[in-house]
């Protein structure tokens, strides 16, 4: 299915209309008893830690917000955010919103349960929202029945950083001048292939590192190449597991998988891939709270060593129907004229067909004609004219 770009302003606005006029919000002073962490969470998140017990005590004052009466105005549309329930939508802009505050003090959300909050990290970690940041991580406890969070961002992006990668993005973007989808998708993915290097730097997981510093692990490439897919209008997803992140982009009504991470410039490699990739662990998306699209049934690009050793059997094939079709021609005489006219025609289909083939091939990006429906069905009418004219006796 297609669905609309990932927009920040869109939800920052939508987390600024909450703040203002949806949800109830009241401040509670610090003279009440400190709460207490009364379980462990039920989770599998790594960035989610039990509030350290010095800090369990929130500072001059907190915030507890009834998220039964936050009232999400407009809509916002994401593969991750649609998946959550219309409680947890409400949570997702409010720590958006206010990941400012939470940074500094607890924010309490009334009537909400661990895994709420955790699905939502895990939503807006994997959402091209925050593109800017890098990963963070929920501080929390839990009383009377509201879970308290405070958040801990890893190598927090400021303003002029985030121009700065507005600024570089529109940039590399001036060079990308693809006239289609697939071509503007090719060339995001070489730019990420040939200039981001693979380095454990200190912003190596959010868009700064890997657009800017041009230096970033597999989380900083999946989100350059989302973010940058987003502003040309192509909707692109991060899925990961436990050991890496890539990306799903859709297109057509398609989804395939890329890897700008172990990519390679100017290859298929790791690129527009359908199910065969799933075929290892290292490319099986895991979540326990999402679920993901389901990839074509076949890469659009053929292996590159395949599509050229196809190339050459066609190009045998021409040439020996051109063979075949000038011995029959000496032997055509009236006398013989049906004997060998069908063997003839069936000779000159199969140059036909192999000669289309070829021309289509080398009239599309990576060779891609080859993994099309329609090139299948013309191998097979190949196929079939190849027995009959194997069984001719000369």
């Amino acid at each position: 299915m297609l669905r609309k770009k990932l927009k920040v302003v869109i939800c920052v606005l939508m987390s600024v209309t909450i703040l203002l006029s949806g949800c109830t919000i009241r401040r509670i002073a610090t003279n009440q008893e400190t709460p207490v962490q009364e379980e462990e969470p039920t989770n599998d998140f790594p960035n989610v830690t039990e509030a350290p017990e010095d800090s369990q005590n929130p500072e001059e004052n907190y915030w507890i917000i009834d998220t039964q009466n936050v009232e999400v105005q407009g809509e916002y549309d994401g593969y991750y955010y649609d998946q959550l329930s219309e409680m947890q939508k409400k949570i997702f802009c409010i720590i958006l919103g206010e990941m400012p505050k939470m940074q500094e003090e607890y924010v309490g959300f009334r009537n909400a349960t661990v895994d709420d909050c955790i699905k939502v990290q895990e939503a807006i970690h994997l959402s091209t929202i925050n593109s800017y940041n890098s990963s963070f991580t929920l501080h929390y406890y839990e009383k009377d029945n509201t879970i308290f969070l405070k958040i801990e961002v890893e190598n927090q992006i400021g303003e002029e950083q985030e121009e700065e990668i507005r600024q570089t993005a529109d940039k590399i973007l001036q060079e990308i001048d693809g006239e289609s989808q697939e071509e503007i998708i090719i060339q995001i993915y070489n730019w990420c292939s040939a200039n981001i290097m693979y380095d454990e730097t200190a912003n190596c997981r959010n868009l700064y590192g890997a657009l800017v510093e041009r230096t970033c692990v597999c989380v900083g490439y999946s989100k350059a190449f989302s973010y940058l897919c987003s502003k040309k209008g192509i909707y692109t997803m991060c899925v990961k597991n436990d050991d890496h992140m890539w990306n799903y982009v859709l297109l057509g009504d398609k989804w395939y998988a890329v890897d700008a991470t172990n990519g390679e410039e100017s290859t298929t490699k790791f690129l527009m891939k359908g199910k065969e990739i799933l075929n290892t662990e290292d490319y099986f998306p895991t979540s326990k709270y999402f679920s993901f699209p389901e990839l074509a049934e076949q890469s659009l690009y053929p292996n590159q060593e395949y599509a050229e050793e196809f190339k050459s059997a066609l190009e045998q094939d021409i040439e020996a129907c051109d063979k075949q079709m000038r011995t029959i021609e000496e032997y055509y005489s009236e006398d013989n004229f049906d004997e060998y006219n069908d063997r003839y025609y069936s000779y000159a289909r199969i140059k036909e067909l192999a000669t289309e083939i070829l021309n289509n091939i080398n009239g599309t990006l990576y060779c891609r004609y080859i993994n099309t429906e329609e090139c299948s069905e013309k191998i097979k009418e190949i196929e079939d004219l190849t027995v009959i004219v194997n069984n001719y006796e000369w």
